[in-house]
């Protein structure tokens, strides 16, 4: 720890030691926030690595890995970890203590960045971090403020491997989820409405408390102080989400190893993806249908002009480009054992951005969006592909998939667009070093000489190769419904399918009271949109999941249903010479 002076030893810790050892929870929060809100800022320095490692470790019972606790936990916990709680209060009271560090240890970051400290060649926000022995060699640590130290505790606990459990958080009834949610709320709030003015309020009255008299509340009053914390937390949480692997020009088969996101980790992705695109892609898109550009006007005009003019650097700043890499390397490496179900939902609340913040769903809107982002729409889809065509359909997970996938790309208009974006941009513009030319050049999209793999060359997506592709996934699906019907009986479903139906619908019945009655929801998290990546399908909802993705993809591709056989499973699929013609001639 470094600090503007020497920290003396204090009762504190002791009395930190005897709270981290109460078995229950509610005890120990309560013993906490006293110790937080008695102990002068000195003392409670020394001891702030010790609760943060306490809450974030997988011996631990600080309930962060379990399914939401109770409610009197959850209240404790809230008050304790919440933005606006005694651990936030000290944590933004020592950011004031410009000179006050804390070490972390290197090996809780991604393995690539890890990698990267060891030998000195770090991104900007690593430089000023980095310590060095007597000797001149890198220490294995890196020296953090306050505010970086807690989230970057949080979110290594959440990607370590060795913190990794095989149950993942199946539900966004999680208290780490949930916690997640709270922290995006606060520190990337909404630039219209009261979501900048509560947050700023609430942190000036934390200083208040804390110091009695205010003097130093004036610091947080105004939106461009507010905007060090917005900033550092979307720097740290996109150190830690979404760089998990270099961007290399090597092919990806060729990679000696790639860290695979676990599917925690995809989950406070995916709930990333969709609180951007709830608070930035308004700013963008007011940008866009006002014809502004960076650093325009309607700063002056805008009360919130701070905090929206950083918004609209969020995506090709920090996110867009690693969280492309992220996906891309996703679909290659991405386990058999697990279901693909998170990983493609992830990828398509990136691409529908219409679907957050209560915004126009018509594509005339949102075509600067698709311009800008037209590698995550085409080259995913041929990432994906490969995932696709290994899937076996009869289960209700993979069924979701090719539904979920074939229906987003059915969004009336999309096709069109997408035809004509790859039509009006020869495969030269993709290998420029200028960003994609949208409508009004709000934020650079992720340009193909800078994308994992060998692949430099722009592939279309409806290209004859793509299209045979199609094809093959929508005989795996006539040939998984041809299975689930094979059974006989009435209704298409064998016996023992029947039974499994009706166990499955009063297990849905069970479900829907339980939700009716808000016994699990959290108020912070909109878990009514929240896709069910783990529950069971019966047969006859697996056989509808199928029966539409046969449809949307044979619409998407132009493919003749008629063609497909469901009789013979082994039967090698032919597209006929007129639809490849006509996926030739749409390519060129």
């Amino acid at each position: 720890m470094v600090g503007g002076g020497a920290v003396a030893l204090s009762p504190c810790r002791d009395q930190v030691q005897k709270c981290l050892s109460y078995r229950s929870l509610q005890d120990r929060c309560s013993s906490l926030r006293m110790i937080l809100e008695t102990y002068p800022i000195s003392d409670l320095a020394e001891v702030l690595p010790t609760v943060v490692s306490s809450v974030f470790n997988a011996s631990s019972d600080w309930k962060m890995r379990s399914t939401r606790p109770s409610r009197g936990e959850e209240t404790c916990l809230v008050d304790v970890l919440c933005p606006t709680g005694c651990m936030f209060r000290l944590i933004y009271q020592l950011e004031e203590w410009h000179s006050f560090r804390l070490s972390f240890p290197a090996i809780l970051l991604p393995r690539d960045t890890e990698n990267r400290v060891k030998s000195a060649n770090v991104d900007a926000f690593y430089a000023n971090k980095l310590q060095f022995t007597a000797g001149g060699e890198i220490h294995k640590d890196l020296l953090v403020s306050a505010f970086e130290y807690y989230f970057l505790s949080l979110l290594g606990y959440v990607i370590h491997p060795s913190n990794q459990k095989n149950d993942y958080w199946a539900d966004a009834n999680h208290w780490t989820v949930d916690l997640f949610q709270r922290y995006l709320n606060f520190f990337m709030p909404p630039t219209s409405g009261s979501g900048v003015e509560y947050s700023v309020l609430n942190l000036s009255n934390i200083l208040r408390k804390a110091d009695g008299s205010g003097g130093s509340a004036h610091l947080l009053t105004s939106q461009a102080n507010y905007l060090h914390y917005v900033k550092t937390f979307c720097i740290v949480i996109t150190e830690m989400l979404l760089k998990l692997n270099p961007i290399s020009s090597l092919p990806i088969g060729v990679h000696s190893s790639i860290e695979v996101p676990s599917q925690d980790h995809m989950r406070l992705i995916r709930m990333l993806i969709k609180h951007i695109h709830e608070v930035v892609t308004p700013c963008l898109h007011h940008s866009q249908s006002h014809n502004l550009s960076f650093g325009g006007g309607a700063s002056q005009h805008n009360e919130n002009s701070v905090l929206e003019d950083f918004y609209r650097t969020v995506m090709s700043d920090f996110f867009s480009k690693p969280l492309y890499n992220t996906l891309s390397l996703a679909f290659h490496s991405w386990p058999t054992s697990w279901s693909s179900r998170l990983l493609v939902e992830t990828w398509l609340s990136f691409i529908q951005p219409w679907r957050q913040g209560g915004m126009s769903e018509s594509l005339n809107h949102w075509a600067f969006f698709i311009e800008d982002n037209l590698c995550f729409y085409t080259q995913l889809f041929h990432d994906a592909l490969p995932h696709l065509l290994r899937m076996d359909f009869t289960l209700g997970s993979n069924a979701q998939v090719a539904f979920r996938i074939g229906k987003v790309f059915s969004t009336a208009g999309l096709k069109d667009l997408l035809e004509n974006l790859e039509a009006s941009q020869p495969a030269k513009r993709f290998m420029r070093s200028e960003s994609f030319p949208g409508a009004a050049n709000i934020y650079s999209s992720v340009r193909l000489g800078e994308l994992p793999g060998s692949e430099k060359e722009y592939r279309p997506m409806f290209s004859v190769e793509v299209t045979n592709a199609a094809g093959r996934i929508v005989q795996s699906c006539f040939d998984a419904v041809h299975k689930l019907r094979s059974g006989g009986g009435g209704g298409g479903c064998s016996p023992t399918a029947k039974a499994q139906e009706s166990l499955w619908e009063s297990v849905v019945s069970l479900s829907k009271s339980m939700v009716d009655s808000n016994v699990y929801l959290s108020p912070t998290t909109n878990h009514a949109s929240e896709p069910a990546f783990t529950r069971s399908a019966n047969p006859r909802e697996v056989i509808q999941w199928l029966e539409s993705a046969i449809s949307n993809w044979c619409t998407l591709f132009s493919l003749d249903k008629d063609q497909f056989s469901a009789l013979d499973s082994s039967s090698q699929l032919n597209v006929s010479p007129a639809t490849l013609g006509a996926a030739a001639a749409a390519a060129a």
